[in-house]
Protein backbone atom coordinates (compact mmCIF):
# COMPACT_ATOMS: atom_id res chain seq x y z
CA UNK A 1 0.00 0.00 0.00
CA UNK A 2 1.75 3.71 -1.17
CA UNK A 3 0.82 6.25 1.56
CA UNK A 4 0.28 9.94 -0.51
CA UNK A 5 2.45 12.63 -0.50
CA UNK A 6 1.44 15.46 0.95
CA UNK A 7 3.24 18.90 0.44
CA UNK A 8 4.73 20.42 3.38
CA UNK A 9 3.81 24.13 3.69
CA UNK A 10 6.08 26.45 5.77
CA UNK A 11 3.89 28.36 8.11
CA UNK A 12 4.54 32.05 9.31
CA UNK A 13 2.03 34.94 10.97
CA UNK A 14 1.46 36.83 8.12
CA UNK A 15 -1.05 39.35 9.97
CA UNK A 16 1.99 41.75 10.13
CA UNK A 17 2.51 41.84 6.29
CA UNK A 18 -0.96 42.25 5.71
CA UNK A 19 -1.03 45.31 8.04
CA UNK A 20 1.33 46.80 6.11
CA UNK A 21 0.12 46.18 3.01
CA UNK A 22 -3.63 47.97 3.61
CA UNK A 23 -1.96 51.15 4.97
CA UNK A 24 0.34 51.18 2.15
CA UNK A 25 -2.92 50.97 -0.38
CA UNK A 26 -4.69 53.78 2.30
CA UNK A 27 -2.29 56.44 2.14
CA UNK A 28 -2.10 56.90 -1.98
CA UNK A 29 -5.83 56.57 -2.17
CA UNK A 30 -6.55 59.39 0.20
CA UNK A 31 -4.05 61.05 -1.77
CA UNK A 32 -5.90 60.45 -5.11
CA UNK A 33 -9.04 61.11 -3.80
CA UNK A 34 -7.49 64.56 -2.09
CA UNK A 35 -6.56 65.95 -6.25
CA UNK A 36 -9.47 64.51 -7.06
CA UNK A 37 -12.07 66.16 -5.52
CA UNK A 38 -10.39 69.41 -5.92
CA UNK A 39 -10.29 69.01 -9.70
CA UNK A 40 -13.77 68.23 -9.36
CA UNK A 41 -13.89 72.08 -9.90
CA UNK A 42 -10.94 72.62 -11.77
CA UNK A 43 -12.59 72.90 -15.37
CA UNK A 44 -15.62 74.92 -16.30
CA UNK A 45 -17.82 73.39 -18.34
CA UNK A 46 -18.27 75.27 -21.72
CA UNK A 47 -21.80 74.46 -21.99
CA UNK A 48 -23.37 77.72 -23.72
CA UNK A 49 -27.36 76.52 -23.95
CA UNK A 50 -27.12 75.23 -27.38
CA UNK A 51 -29.09 72.11 -28.05
CA UNK A 52 -25.84 70.37 -30.13
CA UNK A 53 -23.19 69.50 -27.69
CA UNK A 54 -19.38 70.60 -29.71
CA UNK A 55 -16.38 68.31 -28.82
CA UNK A 56 -15.03 70.73 -26.26
CA UNK A 57 -18.16 70.30 -24.57
CA UNK A 58 -18.62 66.44 -24.54
CA UNK A 59 -14.72 66.37 -23.24
CA UNK A 60 -15.13 68.58 -20.11
CA UNK A 61 -18.68 66.61 -19.45
CA UNK A 62 -16.43 63.20 -19.69
CA UNK A 63 -13.67 64.61 -17.71
CA UNK A 64 -16.06 65.53 -14.64
CA UNK A 65 -17.50 62.12 -14.96
CA UNK A 66 -14.18 60.37 -14.39
CA UNK A 67 -12.57 62.61 -12.10
CA UNK A 68 -16.04 62.08 -9.82
CA UNK A 69 -15.09 58.54 -10.00
CA UNK A 70 -11.69 59.07 -9.12
CA UNK A 71 -12.51 60.58 -6.35
CA UNK A 72 -15.21 57.57 -5.39
CA UNK A 73 -13.42 54.90 -5.89
CA UNK A 74 -10.45 56.27 -3.92
CA UNK A 75 -12.86 57.36 -1.20
CA UNK A 76 -13.59 53.75 -1.24
CA UNK A 77 -10.36 52.20 -1.51
CA UNK A 78 -9.98 54.37 2.15
CA UNK A 79 -12.77 53.71 3.68
CA UNK A 80 -12.49 49.60 2.80
CA UNK A 81 -8.47 49.30 3.65
CA UNK A 82 -9.14 50.90 6.87
CA UNK A 83 -11.69 48.27 7.91
CA UNK A 84 -9.93 45.44 6.43
CA UNK A 85 -6.41 47.23 8.85
CA UNK A 86 -8.95 47.67 11.81
CA UNK A 87 -10.39 43.90 11.22
CA UNK A 88 -6.81 42.62 11.22
CA UNK A 89 -5.92 44.37 14.50
CA UNK A 90 -8.87 43.01 16.09
CA UNK A 91 -7.91 39.15 15.47
CA UNK A 92 -10.17 36.25 15.47
CA UNK A 93 -8.67 34.44 12.62
CA UNK A 94 -5.55 31.68 12.05
CA UNK A 95 -2.36 34.15 12.21
CA UNK A 96 -0.27 30.96 11.14
CA UNK A 97 -2.07 30.57 7.77
CA UNK A 98 -0.52 28.94 4.87
CA UNK A 99 -0.30 32.93 3.22
CA UNK A 100 -1.77 36.36 3.75
CA UNK A 101 -5.01 35.32 1.62
CA UNK A 102 -5.65 32.91 3.85
CA UNK A 103 -6.24 34.65 6.80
Amino acid sequence: ETVPMTASVALADHSAAIGQYFTSIRIPAAFVAGASFGAMWGLKSPYDGDKVISISEWLATAYHVLVTASFVLALTTVVVATGAGTKNLQGGYDPMAESGYML
